[in-house]
């Protein structure tokens, strides 16, 4: 019979979408190795064991009794190179969620990987936060006759802090005034990224009763005061009469709106929203008192 003859090593490659075993696929050192059997294991929801685990050899098979899946990789005797030498691909094991290969190194390394893709992804946001005066230069001059403010604080060092920014685009600002209703929504919500704070946005309904954005504004954090610059900023350019009388602004219960309304627009009609108004309710009132 003929020999058969030895399958080619294959480099591990740390990009591939998923861990796939074969013969003679050479890692970098033994801790590599380690690391990609758990990146395995947590990826499988597979429960393994290191039989055999030291710097020149690991063993591992599967904790699922009668299971013959078993991997052997040993180092090179001339180098730090570590080849699995033995594989037996049936796998028999019973899913988990649990997994002790999961610890706290294996995590700690994930999640710096993460920040790192994060950043490689998002940018670095202090240098972006610098430029945002460079950001509202360039959307004045592409769309003329919009509106775009930026506010910052003067801290300690006497560096400055980003407050607030707003923005309302030209064609928006003729579309609300030329063919929307009177109606204007507020409302707003938390940022989750990585610089957080809060976004306020502004909407109305078009002729097809579509909704349609009028401005936003992302601040730091939710008041009276942040309300006020919103509101101000946005009643200019909604060309709203100055006690805001024929206008209806719909909102809920968000801090300090309802008095900087009050403050800048005190003739118009303030209704809450009904969908909020019932998720409010249905908080307060459990069981048998809701239902009746």
């Amino acid at each position: 019979m003929k020999a058969r003859k030895e399958s080619k090593r294959v480099m591990y490659d740390p990009k591939w979408k998923k861990v796939v075993w074969q013969l003679n696929i050479v890692f970098e050192n033994v801790y590599k190795f380690r690391e990609v059997v758990t990146r395995y294991a947590i990826e499988r929801g597979c429960e393994l064991e290191k039989i055999t685990n030291d710097k020149n050899s690991v063993r591992v098979k599967c904790k699922t009794s009668g299971c013959p899946w078993l991997l052997f990789a040993s180092r090179e005797p001339k180098s730090v190179d570590f080849i699995i030498k033995t594989y037996n691909p049936r796998h028999n094991y019973n899913k988990t969620n649990t997994n002790s290969m999961c610890n706290t190194k294996y995590l700690a390394k994930y999640y710096r990987s993460l920040e790192t893709s994060i950043e490689r992804s998002d940018g670095d946001h202090v240098k972006e936060f610098g430029r945002i005066y460079d950001y509202r230069d360039v959307l004045l001059q592409s769309n003329p006759g919009s509106t775009c403010v930026v506010k910052v604080t003067d801290s300690e060092d006497e560096k400055k802090l980003f407050h607030s920014f707003y923005i309302c685009f030209a064609a928006m600002k003729r579309r609300f005034i030329e063919g929307c209703r009177k109606c204007i929504g507020l409302d707003g919500c938390f940022l989750k990224g990585i610089s957080k704070g809060e976004l306020f946005v502004a909407i109305a309904k078009d002729g097809n009763n579509q909704i349609f954005p009028i401005a936003w504004a992302i601040v730091g954090t939710e008041s009276k005061d942040t309300w006020c610059w919103f509101i101000r900023i946005l009643k200019f350019d909604s060309e709203i009469n100055d006690e805001g009388a024929e206008l209806t602004i719909i909102s809920d219960m968000q801090k300090g709106l309802y008095s900087a309304i009050q403050e800048y627009l005190p003739e118009c009609v303030h209704r809450m929203c009904a969908r909020h108004i019932l998720a409010n309710w249905q908080q307060k009132r459990k069981g048998i008192e809701r239902r009746n």
